[in-house]
């Protein structure tokens, strides 16, 4: 059987993803990651999101944390192999892409576009943490939604750009990956649909290639309804739809509601924030925006530098889609970009394919040649010196975190030392060795069975870290405490069912990031903690640690009482 001109630029951009993402392997949990981890975890254990585990993500995340724990093992460094694992295969796809996106060059577009994915994709700037810094390492991006979106939305385009599989299988095939991504996050289905309309929309060769479409759109719509569906019935059948609805729509509603985007001040942060992860990548942007407008402009194919097709304008569509989602969100946090390195690496390398050809560069091109190629147009060595010096900025911004992991890994610094630079107190309340320090505090003052509770930041791994259960859904308790969601009506419903919880079986011991005193601006909290608990411990980066005084008891809300969650088993 002949080998396919993808196949080994494939196996090659695998090889350099695995290789770059190595020394993601041994961070401890990220923020974000923390809370995933636990909902999967609890899944494992028969509990059920959002009723029995508070968050506003949709529910796919979850399941895709207890798919993988449960495969490779409950631990972070499972979380971060699965990170590494999806982003390998995506590179491959990008590759495939690439070669089938620019059939003048498939093998040199292939290469390109893989091995540029497999860069793009590591670059420490996607860990930008919410104060618009850059962190220690990759934790603030490893195995988000973008990750499992980013392989979703590739998969649907390779197998738009295949062959030997029928129309009216590919789109519903792409129509399931769509509604999988759409479920992940709701903006992601901008990026499925250039390649769903190249599936779906007839061809300029004649009215055969019409026969079809509207059956093959029909296979992709119940496609994309299949996963909404399933979720659907399974959070039905679970009692748990009222908490999803209130989590994932009406939380979010209020949170992009009250928050304030206007039009220069959005346009401020996302320059700012974008141009903090562009940095690593800029040739690559260049060369990526070159041949979509060149795409965009409609070349023709004699004597364009990038001839025009369907498949290339499907790769563009993609590019412009991927940017239009980021901003979408509107908070442009360095993980919501990464649903472009796949569609940025597709684009620049069928771009750097084509200029490839337009030099006379191939197979069998002597030195001598190419010498005099390349100073026919002088253009393309500035490109290629501004490609050199990317590569250096990109080594350079991502040198220190692969140079702490060599360390650890050869045992020239232990693990103390290893973790102590995963942190990003004080600009932001995340801290995995304070986390770490009480934690370890928690699980000696408390008995396996004791129920406590951690309020304030982003912070669910200190239960995981000390293996205790909440005493209430809401193991991601900053929804209660921080100014930018608090403050919302449906946030002090939430405070008044975390007392009440509370009041019917207090939680052993505390955790609060700061002291307890610091959310006196909700009474309902303070009123109700500060008489029933006693300081016994302060941890690094202002976590301190709080016990039930003997005998003491929560007095419950006056308040109605809130059906949403009955029967709730929090993990």
């Amino acid at each position: 059987m002949k080998r396919g001109p993808a196949l080994v630029p494939a196996l090659a951009s695998m090889a350099l993803s695995t290789l770059l993402r190595a020394p993601n392997l041994p961070q401890p949990t990220g923020p974000d990651q923390g809370i995933m981890m636990r909902i999967g975890l609890g899944i494992l254990r028969g509990h059920v999101p959002y009723r029995d585990a508070f968050e506003a993500a949709t529910p796919p995340i979850f399941f895709t944390y207890a798919g993988f724990l449960a495969v490779l093992g409950e631990t972070m460094r499972s979380v971060n192999l699965a990170d590494l694992i999806v982003v390998s295969l995506t590179s491959a796809l990008v590759a495939f892409i690439g070669s089938r996106a620019c059939p003048e060059r498939p093998r040199g577009a292939a290469w390109a576009a893989g091995l540029l994915y497999a860069v793009v994709s590591a670059g420490t700037a996607f860990g930008m943490n919410a104060a618009g810094e850059l962190t220690a390492g990759s934790y603030w991006f490893v195995a988000q939604r973008e990750v499992f979106i980013g392989f979703l939305v590739a998969a649907a385009t390779a197998l738009a750009f295949g062959t030997g599989v029928p129309g009216a299988a590919r789109a519903a095939a792409i129509g399931l990956l769509t509604g999988a991504g759409f479920m992940y996050k709701f903006p992601a289905l901008l990026l499925f649909l250039p390649a769903t309309a190249y599936v779906l929309l007839p061809s300029p060769e004649g009215a055969a290639a019409r026969h079809g479409v509207f059956r093959r759109a029909m296979l992709w719509a119940g496609g994309v309804a299949a996963a909404p569906a399933l979720c659907l019935v399974w959070f039905w059948r679970h009692e748990a739809l009222a908490p999803m609805y209130e989590a994932t729509v009406e939380f979010v509603r209020q949170v992009y509601g009250q928050n304030d985007y206007g039009l220069v001040s959005a346009l401020k942060n996302g320059f700012l924030r974008t141009g903090i992860v562009v940095r690593e990548s800029a040739p690559v942007w260049a060369l990526a925006l070159a041949g979509a407008a060149t795409v965009i402009t409609g070349a023709r194919r004699s004597g364009a530098v990038i001839p025009a097709s369907r498949r290339k304008q499907v790769v563009v569509l993609w590019f412009a889609a991927s940017v239009l989602v980021v901003a979408a969100q509107r908070e442009f946090f360095g993980y919501h970009y990464l649903v472009i390195p796949a569609p940025l690496a597709a684009t620049a390398g069928m771009t750097a394919a084509m200029l490839a050809a337009s030099l006379g560069l191939g197979a069998g091109i002597g030195l001598r040649r190419t010498v005099a190629a390349l100073g026919r147009m002088p253009a393309v060595l500035v490109l290629l010196a501004a490609g050199a010096c990317g590569m250096v900025v990109f080594a350079g911004y991502n040198l220190r975190h692969v140079t702490r992991f060599v360390r650890f890994e050869t045992g020239e610094r232990d693990r103390t030392w290893y973790d102590s630079h995963f942190t990003a107190w004080p600009e932001h309340e995340y801290s995995y060795p304070g986390d770490a320090a009480v934690a370890a505090a928690l699980a000696e003052i408390t008995k396996p069975d004791d129920r406590v509770f951690v309020l304030g930041g982003i912070e669910p791994v200190i239960y995981t870290l000390a293996d205790r259960r909440s005493a209430s859904r809401f193991i991601w308790s900053w929804c209660l405490t921080d100014t930018n969601r608090a403050d919302l009506p449906i946030a002090g419903l939430f405070r008044e069912e975390l007392i009440r919880d509370f009041s019917q079986s207090p939680p052993a011991a505390l955790v609060t990031i700061g002291p307890l005193e610091r959310f006196s601006k909700y009474p309902i909290l303070t009123d109700a903690l500060l008489p029933a608990y006693e300081q016994v411990g302060v941890f690094p980066d202002e976590r301190y640690l709080y016990r039930l005084k003997p005998g003491a008891r929560i007095a419950a809300p006056r308040l109605p009482v809130r059906t949403a969650v009955s029967g709730s088993d929090p993990w």
